[in-house]
């Protein structure tokens, strides 16, 4: 980690859940600024929404000069950030809120914290911005069972949506509102919104017919609006087997403020090996690309290892 990054990855036990949360680094000196009683006062008002510093006076019922003296304190400290600006009885108001949802102090900045990621860090680096603060912060799509679309297919995909939840829910503390929907019943809205992920290819997923032709790692080959190729354009190599499939985290096209994650592949097995990597392999799949290391995106092939007909574990290709 780098010190100009002022934050590290902190990893704390929860009903025997392992949570990950980013957070933020104070210099030693810095931590004056938040052990008086006022300061405490103001944090806590704050730990519920932001507030501008006259409504903070008024809530402490302390006089409002004191209140920005320390607010002016806390923000040149790290502890603080705007969180909006608003014209308040024709005054821009400066509307605070807490920086970070925790705090480490550092006397010093070892040697072994300027190394590269570890894999924990990798991994939540991966899964964020998907599951946040052990809630679920996505949308996941998968196909209909009944034929729709333009090859009027059937998704044979529910097991896979299944184990993928009963995954990410190691990951969570608390239920949310509903986060899975069948892709022929998913609004444009919600597109727009959401981090999203997708399960399928566009065979059987209309959503990811639709993201298909803007990703780098893609669908290709397309004959009577079928499939016959996985295409990547780092390595400039077609997949062509019905057990390959792909893993790819990058920008919601939808929304370039939100992400996607694809799991997906030509056939039902493409899209099994795909999710079984989630499962075998998270922490490779959390590399990037061989040909391009600044992208989260893998192709995988599934791997029958008892020659029964089932994929027991997959390989990354790229």
């Amino acid at each position: 980690m780098k010190k100009e990054e002022n934050c590290c990855m902190l990893a704390i036990k929860y009903k025997n859940k392992t949570l990950a949360s980013q957070t933020k680094i104070i210099d030693f000196e810095k931590i004056k600024h938040i052990s008086s009683d006022v300061s405490k006062r103001i944090i806590k008002e704050l730990l519920t929404s932001p507030l501008y510093p006259k409504e903070i006076a008024r809530r402490l019922n302390i006089n409002e000069q004191i209140v920005y003296y320390h607010i002016r304190n806390l923000y040149k400290a790290g502890f603080l950030e705007i969180a909006k600006k608003e014209q308040v009885n024709g005054i821009i108001t400066k509307y605070y809120k807490i920086s970070s949802n925790a705090f480490s102090i550092l006397l010093d900045y070892p040697k072994d914290f300027l190394n590269e990621k570890n894999d924990f860090e990798k991994v939540y680096e991966f899964l964020m911005p998907f599951v946040t603060n052990g809630k679920m912060n996505s949308l996941i799509i998968f196909g209909s069972p009944d034929p729709h679309g333009p090859t009027r297919s059937r998704a044979k995909d529910l097991k896979i949506a299944a184990d993928l939840c009963l995954f990410l829910g190691s990951f969570l503390i608390e239920a949310s509102e509903e986060y899975a929907k069948l892709d022929i019943d998913v609004k444009e809205s919600e597109l727009k919104k959401n981090n999203i992920i997708v399960i399928g290819g566009p065979g059987v997923n209309t959503i990811a017919a639709k993201i298909n032709e803007k990703l780098p790692i893609r669908f290709a080959k397309k004959i009577n609006e079928r499939y016959l190729a996985i295409y990547s354009s780092f390595s400039k190599k077609y997949y062509e087997e019905d057990t390959q499939g792909i893993v790819l985290k990058t920008k919601n096209p939808f929304n370039n403020e939100k992400y996607l994650l694809l799991i997906a592949g030509r056939r039902y097995m493409g899209t099994r090996a795909a999710m079984l990597s989630l499962l075998k392999h998270l922490k490779d799949i959390c590399k990037g690309n061989k040909y391009n290391e600044k992208i989260f995106g893998h192709i995988v092939e599934g791997v029958d290892i008892n020659s029964d007909g089932v994929i027991e574990d997959t390989i990354i290709l790229e």
